[in-house]
């Protein structure tokens, strides 16, 4: 795999409480903090649908079918997504995301997609990809016609075609099968130039620019635990509910994984203070018959997964997620809920060894202070790189949202923090101190 693939900035325009154009810079970790309702759900949602357009599996959309109410997200219809603002007197009609990829190895890359509304739901309205100072931009005019503008030489294409699938897959437009160009013309020469400037290969000839990196967004609420579970078919959700079954199929049918799973489920229930032990406890002989999930605390007994403190069974979907996986991408939406500040540190400690290890990468929802502090010592201990992590500010002023990049230095000192950052808790302090 090749990091230099991975977006390195993500940019929302004219969505909900952002104004314009507000640009978050992402990292192997990135950290999206500040108050209720500043967005930071939104730009959770809206970089999960980006990434899955550019980096999910073959044919993941239709042109009229984004879904931006993928679970674990629910971002509603057009006008729920769309600021509510006029421009020039006029309501604004399109909102705009834009994922940007800025490596010293490769020339810098933009995608830029904009949504307008139709029938009530968003549908695209232009593709822009931008390379330095070059750009390519796709805009639909009816079902069976588009325009292709290259560096500003506009061509009109009578063909029907999901604009999305022409820039997932080579663009999908051969130039001299058009009636409206020649082969070899200027216009296809440079269409042809373009696209292979986009699509960087190796020697082999396989692209580099979009593989099929995972993305696993993880819900703010993980399932609900059984006392008893009967096994069904393993179906990956964002709660979670897939856990129970992927750890009683290791225990029958892949012993050595189950161990090498279980040692590292240990060691950080120990760190953390959560669990000392994890067991399957299997009901019947057949891998189809009922079983339960056990813990020991920290008498010698073991105990039903629900019988123990409610924060073990909402670690337990990121523990088992993290450590099955290489590679991926993971969306946490308040990984510290339930747990307590001891474990909340070690949940932070334990990512970043994942991002280390085994090359996957996290964004963030948090409101906890002690992850954030667990990153910064991270840092400072090199474990990670100061330029591995990004932190987002989301600050509200009146009636929108603008998000600052905060950055740390080798020692894991917040640099570049605007006025008001903390201000609650140092104001809570002085409170505390009778200042």
């Amino acid at each position: 795999m090749h990091s230099r693939f991975w977006p390195t900035e993500f940019s929302l325009a004219n969505i909900r409480c952002f104004r314009g154009l507000e640009t978050g810079q992402v990292r192997p970790i990135t950290l999206l903090v500040g108050e209720n309702s500043t967005g930071k759900t939104t730009f959770l949602a809206c970089y999960s649908l980006l990434h899955h357009m550019f980096h999910g599996e073959p044919f993941p959309y239709r042109i009229d079918n984004f879904d931006f109410n993928e679970e674990p997200f629910s971002l509603g219809s057009f006008k729920d997504i769309v600021r509510s603002e006029y421009q020039e007197d006029k309501k604004l009609e399109k909102f705009c995301l834009r994922l940007g990829y800025d490596q010293q190895e490769s020339a810098r890359k933009v995608a830029n997609i904009c949504f307008g509304e139709v029938s009530g739901q968003p549908v695209v309205v232009s593709v822009k990809l931008e390379i330095e100072d070059s750009f390519l931009e796709f805009v639909p005019l009816t079902n069976e016609s588009f325009t292709v503008n290259i560096d500003g030489e506009i061509k009109k294409i009578e063909r029907r075609i999901e604009v999305m699938l022409l820039v997932l897959y080579d663009f999908g437009l051969d130039p001299e099968s058009s009636e409206n160009t020649k082969a070899n013309s200027p216009w296809s020469e440079k269409l042809d130039e373009f696209r292979k400037r986009w699509f960087e290969t190796d020697i082999h000839g396989d692209r580099f620019f979009r593989p099929p990196f995972a993305l696993a967004p993880l819900a703010p609420l993980r399932a609900s635990l059984q006392r008893t579970y009967d096994p069904t078919k393993v179906v990956l959700s964002p709660e979670g509910d897939h856990v129970p079954m992927l750890l009683m199929r290791l225990t029958r049918a892949e012993t050595d994984r189950w161990n090498s799973l279980r040692e590292q489920l240990v060691a950080f229930g120990k760190e953390s203070g959560l669990f000392q032990d994890i067991h399957v406890k299997n009901l019947g002989q057949d891998m189809s018959e009922p079983f339960q999930l056990q813990v020991q605390v920290r008498s010698n007994s073991l105990a039903n997964l629900m019988d123990v403190g409610y924060g073990v069974s909402q670690c337990l979907p990121i523990l088992v997620d993290v450590l099955c996986s290489e590679h991926t991408k993971f969306i946490l939406q308040q990984p510290e809920v339930h747990l307590h500040p001891r474990a909340q540190a070690e949940l932070a400690t334990f990512l970043l060894k994942s991002v280390r290890e085994s090359h996957n990468r996290f964004m963030i929802e948090t409101h906890s202070d002690y992850i954030i502090d667990r990153v910064r010592i991270g840092v400072r201990e090199q474990l990670l790189k100061p330029e591995d992590v990004s932190i987002l500010y989301f600050d509200p002023n009146q009636d929108s949202v603008k998000i600052h990049n905060l950055t740390l230095d080798k020692y894991g000192n917040l640099e570049s923090r605007p006025e008001g950052y903390r201000d609650f808790f140092r104001r809570e302090t002085d409170r505390l101190l009778f200042f």
